[in-house]
This record gives C-alpha cells, structure tokens and sequence, in this order.
C-alpha cells in the first residue's frame, strides 16, 4: 500500500473517531484488517478527548487495550472538549456532559483507575475543580473514586472537598453547593461538616 493512501485511511479513521458516528468508524474497522494497534489507540484517545461515547464503546469492545491506555484515555475525558481547527468557541448541551459520564463510566469499566492522578493531583479533585462537571464527578465517586485521595506535592488539605471552583465570577469552594456536599457525604464522608483545615489521616490515599 502507498504512503499516501495509508495516510488517508488513517487520517479517515481519526476523523470520525472525533466526530462520530460510531457505525462509521465500525464500517472503517470492517472494511480494511490492516489497522494498527497503535492506530486504534489514537482513535480511542481522540474519542475520548471529544467525549465520543459511542466510539469509545465500540473500541472498547472490538478491541482490548491494556491499563496505562486506558489511564490516558480517562485523564483526556476528565477535560473540556479541546477546540478543533475551525472552532473558537466550544459550546455544551446537557447531551454533551451525559456522554462524558458515559466516556468516563465505560474506561473505568473496561480496567481504568478511577483514583489515578495527572500532573500529581487526584483526577477526582481536578474534575471537582469545573462547577460543570458535577455529573462526571458523581460518576467517579459511583465507580469507586476516593474522596479523601491527596496530591502531597500540594496542600495537605488537598483533596475532593477543598477543591475549588471556577464560577467564571468569584471563585467559590465546590461544597458551598448542598448538592455536592450530600454527593460526597452519600460516598463515604457522613461526617463531613466543610472544607477541612488540617491534612487527612494517614489512612486516606494519595498520589
């Protein structure tokens, strides 16, 4: 095969694991054998980035994928969908953050740590940090999230309950919202009574 037509099939493959919809990238997936792991990979990293559930669900069943992929797959999900080339603004509908808990949901399912950390700080904190985001951190906490986890590189009282949020106006602590707070409380911390002033006990996990 020529450079350029794999170059095409390729660049074909990662497009509409970007876009959707899935029956096409399966229709891809059953038309030509030759596709590379490192290739799906790519595409199950770019489904995931773009919460693409139902791309990111046929990959994973069609193919498996050990853990650290599956690690990378979940911090990208974690995130704003990043802008694409023609775009200056990204824009959300309640769809949108649905198929995010799905992403995040099926990762987890499929091997990922849901208590994994990025850049030294818990995934569960920096999802809490996005007032957006409150259902993939409901889902998080569902699949077996710690909220006592802690980055020790930051603050000791680092954790899922002093992480704050970005309003877009003030910034606020995440708790400060009843719905949140009895989130976490339903997850463990029944005893919870506000952001915490000292460090966690030595019990509690960390990065």
């Amino acid at each position: 095969m020529s450079k350029g037509l794999y170059a095409t099939r390729h660049a074909s493959l990662l497009l509409w694991a970007l876009y959707g919809p899935a029956s096409i990238v399966e229709d891809l997936l059953d038309w030509w054998t030759g596709w590379s792991q490192d290739l799906k990979i790519e595409a199950l990293l770019y489904a995931a980035r773009q919460w693409e559930f139902g791309v990111v669900n046929l990959l994973l069943k069609r193919k498996s994928f050990v853990q650290p992929t599956l690690r990378r797959a979940l911090i990208d999900a974690k995130d704003p969908k990043p802008l694409l080339s023609d775009e200056y603004n990204v824009k959300y509908e309640g769809i949108d953050y649905a198929d995010q808990q799905q992403v995040i949901t099926s990762l987890i399912d499929a091997g990922a740590d849901p208590n994994t950390c990025t850049n030294h700080s818990p995934l569960i904190c920096t999802v809490a940090s996005n007032a957006n985001f409150t259902g993939a951190l409901k889902t998080l906490l569902e699949k077996g999230a710690d909220p006592e986890v802690r980055a020790p590189l930051l603050t000791p009282a680092n954790n899922v309950h002093s992480s704050r949020v970005p309003w877009g106006m003030p910034w606020g602590y995440r708790l400060r919202k009843p719905s949140i707070k009895s989130m976490v409380i339903r997850h463990g911390m029944m005893h919870y009574t506000g952001p915490p002033s000292v460090a966690p006990s030595a019990s509690s996990g960390h990065c």
